[in-house]
Order: C-alpha cells, then sequence, then structure tokens
C-alpha cells in the first residue's frame, strides 16, 4: 500500500510540474508535388512561414526540397532535406534563434472508403540542431550540432462537398527515436481541420486550424499552440510552373 501511495504521489507531483503555455500562431505554407514529364518521379517544393502572435512577429522559417517517386497509384515515396530557423516565441522562449537541418525518408499510402479518400504518411527525420543557444560561451565547432532522430505518423481524410469545395482533417503523432532524443520519446501531436476550395485541376487552397500539442525539451513546458493557417498545393508538372506566356 505505501509503495502505491509513493508512486500516486509522484505522479501527483510530476503533473503538478507541468506548465502549459497558449500561444496563437498564423502558418502560410506552399506545397508543390510537381511530376518531371511523364515519368514517375517528381520534385518536391515546401515553404512554411509560421508567425506568433497571429502574424506579428516570426515562430519559424522553414523549406523543404524533396523527391518523389510514384511506385503507383496508391503509394508514394519520398527522400529529401528541410531547413528550418526557429525563434524565440511564447513565454518560455529558447535563448536565441537557432537554424535545424533534416533529412527525410517517407512513404504516403493512399485509398478510398466511399467518396472519402484517405493518405497515410510515415516520414522518419534524421535532425541536426544548433545547440550554440544552451550555452553562454558556445560550443566548439564539432560540439555544435545535436543529432536527433524522430518519427511521423500522419492520417489524413477528405470529404468533398461538391466538385469545388471539400473538408479535410488530420492527425499527426512525432516522437522521438532513441538513442539520441529528448527526455521522452512524445514530442508532438498535431490535429487538423480544415476548408478546401479546388481552384483548378492542379491547384488548391485550404483555410483551416491547427492544435500543436508540444513538449520542451525539458519536459516540463508543453506549448497549446492554436494554429490558423492558409495553405497552398499545386501538382503542376514541373515544365509548365516556369513556363510564362
Amino acid at each position: 500500500m505505501r509503495a502505491v501511495t509513493a508512486v500516486s504521489l509522484l505522479l501527483l507531483m510530476s503533473a503538478q510540474d507541468v506548465v502549459q503555455d497558449p500561444n496563437l500562431l498564423g502558418w502560410v505554407m506552399y506545397f508543390g508535388d510537381h511530376p518531371i514529364g511523364k515519368t514517375k518521379w517528381g520534385l518536391h517544393l515546401e515553404a512554411q512561414w509560421r508567425r506568433d502572435e497571429g502574424f506579428n512577429r516570426w515562430q519559424q522559417s522553414f523549406y523543404r526540397p524533396a523527391i518523389n517517386y510514384d511506385v503507383n497509384s496508391w503509394l508514394q515515396l519520398s527522400g529529401g532535406y528541410a531547413f528550418a530557423k526557429t525563434y524565440p516565441y511564447g513565454s518560455f522562449p529558447v535563448r536565441q534563434a537557432f537554424d535545424e537541418h533534416r533529412t527525410h525518408q517517407q512513404a504516403v499510402f493512399k485509398h478510398k472508403i466511399g467518396k472519402v479518400r484517405f493518405a497515410h504518411r510515415a516520414r522518419h527525420e534524421q535532425r541536426w540542431l544548433d545547440i550554440q543557444r544552451e550555452v553562454p560561451v558556445g560550443p566548439l565547432p564539432h560540439e555544435r550540432w545535436r543529432f536527433q532522430q524522430r518519427f511521423r505518423w500522419q492520417t489524413r481524410a477528405t470529404i468533398p462537398i461538391n466538385d469545388k469545395y471539400y473538408w479535410t482533417v488530420a492527425n499527426e503523432l512525432l516522437v522521438h527515436v532513441p538513442p539520441n532524443m529528448a527526455p521522452r520519446i512524445f514530442d508532438q501531436n498535431r490535429a487538423y481541420g480544415a476548408l478546401g476550395v479546388n481552384l483548378s485541376d492542379t491547384a488548391r487552397v485550404e483555410v483551416g486550424y491547427l492544435n500543436q500539442y508540444l513538449v520542451q525539451r525539458n519536459a516540463r513546458i508543453h506549448e497549446v499552440n492554436h494554429s490558423i493557417q492558409v495553405s497552398i498545393f499545386s501538382t503542376k508538372r514541373l515544365g509548365d510552373l516556369f513556363r510564362f506566356r
């Protein structure tokens, strides 16, 4: 009984140490999946401008090029690189802005149930984070980058309203992969809902809301980020993308 009581008390104390930090964010994003000719290969171009306090100041800027390969109509493989710059934001900010470099490999599985389209994305990331923000003097050049790995799983459902409009909902779970990881395996969860508009056969726009629950590296600060999002999607062929008439 005493052991059970001690464990319960420890869990209660841990829960009391958690501090929630709510933030209002605004994200504007571009996602391009551009086929190369009539081959199965394609180029992914992605840019995200993430702002804090609505759209008033920087939270993060993010850029990701990648190569896609369509195995068939329901499976796409991809691999690429990403660069992110994260700025101090929220009530418990980092000491200074810092850079991050990533590589990733992913697979996207697609299927339909009735009129509802589903996409499941599995992504493995390798991350190099600049840690000079964490020490007052600065590490030696070879000690500057912390290496971590992360696994992400996203499930997305798209429900057509008519030929032009649709609803979409998604959830993505992000977890750290050992051995190089933060104090906890859980990193964050992203729940998303939006209204989409098909502008053409190759372009669409979504306006929606993302709830991002993120645990900082110290495991004590839990961010509850409310993000208003505007997303632009394009699947125009690469040759047509840079053709002006």
